[in-house]
């Protein structure tokens, strides 16, 4: 009885174990892949195929000898054609490779993602990075010069100290983000679909000189009067007479969005080359404000004690490029080293777009206010809003090498540079030339002017970051 019954049970265990017609690929599909453990087979003969364990996850059943033609038709996929576009036959059935080169295996991603979604997998990076943006170049907008220096030579240049202003501004370290992401299209990962993001924090500059309520120390904007022929300068502050302020703040961000396709050209011993091509935008917008505030303190001044004025210049460019791009991304694998390069260039349409804007003004101590659209550097001459459109190029070079610490995820290391032919930055816009007689609703005079002068701009970069491929 006890033989019957230990027999009896070894029988249901046995049909429990073994697996179920159409269930058997649905029970396994979403557990990590396992290297099934290598069989002994004998040597087979000359001309026939070289069998190996089936690449789990697959219809068939762990610790099968199956063909490699076998198990890519088993995904779909003709063994020929794939081989055609240089993928291994092991790398192409297990979309990709088993991993075994670092010791890592395959989850249950990819088949979600293939059942769900109609693609065979995703790719992307998220990188930081500190960055150097070439900086842009400022005329001297703020100046002092001692308390007893006469009115007439107060803050003018070339013998007043420049605070801010005459040299370049923005060229020192930012942080700056990077996100790729696609998404494969085929089981040899041949083809793909992608988008790139590229982000800086920004670059703000500027500085504040103020005085104290007896209006020292002396603080100005030097200009060129076209009136008199002379270097000249509008004072926030001067002892005795009044007390104020100037500021001047400047901006610049920049931006880049790619969609892109990625297709197989080479690949072998570890090597792989894409072609990318898509559509790029880029932005680098840029802005210089100038603000210069004062307050009568003279009994015996032209205005009553107490009346303020205050005067505005803004100065904003904005550049934004749409066009195609066309490159060459590689990577070279050794073991769990990798290597990568991007070489990559765009051509389109620079759209640059100058608004020049400023404002005056008065509260009279006691009495009325007055507003006019003009302040000193922003006059009638060059006040509004100026487009133009130009064909540029924008360049692109990438260099890293990273360390594969899972199957999926990659540890990078990298450098980037980033090239724009040319720009509209704000402070090469502003002309020091200025007729005061266009002040008040007086007839439009031929300075300030505009110049729409361009320029060109870099990035360049180091960058730390995680790649992935499902």
């Amino acid at each position: 009885m006890k033989r019957t019954t230990l027999a009896m049970a070894t029988v249901v265990l046995g049909l429990l174990a073994s697996p179920r017609e159409g269930a058997g690929q649905d029970a396994n599909m979403w557990r990590p892949a396992v290297a099934p453990a290598p069989i002994n087979s004998p040597a087979p003969p000359p001309g026939e195929p070289v069998w190996q364990p089936a690449v789990y996850p697959s219809p068939f059943q762990p610790g099968m000898m199956v063909s490699p033609q076998a198990q890519m038709a088993a995904y779909g996929t003709n063994g020929a054609s794939c081989a055609s576009q240089g993928c291994a036959s092991a790398d192409c059935a297990s979309r990709g490779g088993t991993g075994q080169d670092c010791g890592c295996e395959r989850d249950w991603c990819r088949e979600f993602l293939a059942d769900r979604f109609g693609v065979c997998g995703t790719w992307g990076s998220v990188e930081f990075l500190h960055v150097w943006a070439e900086g842009r170049t400022l005329p001297p907008l703020i100046t002092t010069s001692p308390d007893a220096t006469p009115r007439s030579s107060a803050c003018v240049l070339p013998g007043a100290t420049i605070l801010f202003g005459g040299d370049r501004v923005g060229d020192d370290r930012q942080s700056a983000g990077r996100l790729t992401t696609g998404v494969w299209l085929d089981e040899c990962q041949t083809t793909g679909v992608g988008v790139r993001l590229f982000a800086i924090e920004g670059s703000n500059a500027g500085m504040l000189c103020y005085s104290d309520a007896t209006g020292s120390p002396i603080c100005g904007v030097p200009f060129n009067n076209v009136l008199t022929g002379l270097p000249d300068a509008l004072l926030g502050s001067y002892p005795g007479e009044q007390a104020g302020q100037v500021r001047v703040t400047t901006s610049q961000d920049v931006m880049t969005g790619e969609l892109f396709l990625r297709a197989l050209v080479l690949r072998g011993d570890g090597l792989r080359v894409d072609l990318l091509g898509g559509y790029h935008y880029a932005q680098v917008s840029d802005g210089v404000n100038i603000n210069t505030n004062t307050t009568m303190i003279d009994p015996g001044g032209l205005f009553p004690v107490g009346t303020t004025v205050d005067v505005i210049d803004r100065f904003d460019a904005r550049n934004d490029f749409h066009g195609a791009s066309a490159g060459l991304q590689g990577e070279l694998r050794h073991g769990c080293w990798r290597w990568h390069s991007l070489t990559k260039i765009s051509f389109g349409n620079m759209r640059e777009v100058l608004t020049v804007s400023g404002q005056t003004t008065t509260f009279i101590a006691g009495g009325a206010s007055t507003i006019d659209a003009n302040g000193l550097f922003a006059q009638t001459s060059n006040i509004g809003t100026f487009v133009r459109d130009e064909t540029t190029f924008i360049p692109e070079l990438g260099l890293g090498m990273g360390y594969q610490i899972t199957d999926m995820l990659e540890l990078t290391v990298g450098y980037s540079a980033i090239y724009w032919a040319n720009i509209l930055a704000a402070g090469d816009q502003i002309d020091t030339y200025v007729d005061l007689s266009q002040a008040g609703g007086g007839p439009v005079a031929a300075r300030p002017a505009i110049n729409l002068r361009d320029t060109e701009f870099w990035v360049q970069g180091i960058s730390l970051g995680l790649n992935w491929n499902y």
